[in-house]
């Protein structure tokens, strides 16, 4: 007891430490990314770019993902009592999940007005445009490299990053298809611009709903032969069977056997 009360203190003092991390990076970046978000909204009505709009929309969806998952970090601190014995952890699995159902709802939306506006064409203010989404990237980078100092390891954190990052691209395709409408006059290149960031959109959806799905579908997060050899290269253990790994949440892992 005396040898393991010093490792039980030291996890959990550096548990809390990496929460209250993860709480203050993600709360700066949440309002970082809703003033961006703002911003691109207003700018991308007055231009008529339906590439801007996506990455609001991206946007929108990453200041939500932001919010939950700083919901999420709150939630997973309360106590679950003794009906609750894994407390609320599994709670950012669920937000995760829930963020990466409405991202691909996004996707499908921005796919849909980018084939209206190809049949309809209208015209674009490809200056405006340009300086909207150069403050959009800068939103992005700040965002991302708060991010980094976080715990990269949760799915939460993670998933918000890697949102984040999408967004930092969907951000420079839209200055490059800005560029080319300018020179070029060729609106449709903001529509086919628009698809692509969905595409990219659709991916990050599908990579996180997978990852969150495994989680509550309690897939064991490593081979089960290996957790079996390992138990029974003790000394005390003649066998292992009916073996059940499970993650609660990120670094929570929970065995029966």
């Amino acid at each position: 007891t005396r040898r393991r009360g010093p490792t039980v203190h030291n996890h959990t003092h550096d548990h809390t430490n990496i929460a209250n991390t993860n709480k203050k990076m993600l709360k700066i970046s949440i309002f970082i990314t809703i003033g961006a978000m703002i911003f691109q909204l207003i700018y991308s009505i007055i231009t008529h770019s339906l590439a801007l709009l996506s990455d609001t929309l991206h946007m929108f969806s990453h200041a939500f993902a932001l919010s939950l998952s700083f919901i999420a970090i709150k939630i997973a601190e309360w106590d679950g009592g003794d009906e609750k014995t894994f407390g609320y952890h599994r709670s950012e699995i669920l937000v995760a999940f829930v963020n990466s159902l409405m991202s691909f709802a996004f996707a499908v939306f921005i796919v849909y007005e980018a084939v209206r506006k190809l049949i309809h064409p209208e015209i674009i203010d490809a200056k405006t445009l340009i300086v909207a989404a150069v403050i959009g990237l800068i939103a992005n980078a700040v965002s991302g490299f708060l991010l980094i100092k976080a715990d990269m390891q949760n799915i939460n954190i993670k998933s918000s990053f890697v949102h984040m990052m999408s967004d930092l691209l969907s951000s420079i395709a839209v200055i490059i298809g800005a560029v080319i409408v300018y020179f070029t006059d060729a609106f449709w290149v903001d529509c086919i611009l628009a698809v692509v960031i969905a595409c990219v959109i659709a991916k990050w959806s599908y990579s996180l709903a997978k990852q969150s799905v495994n989680v509550l579908l309690e897939t064991s997060p490593v081979p089960i032969q290996s957790a079996q050899k390992i138990i029974c290269t003790h000394e005390c253990v003649l066998d292992a069977h009916d073996i059940h790994i499970s993650e609660i949440t990120h670094n929570l892992y929970v065995l029966t056997a």
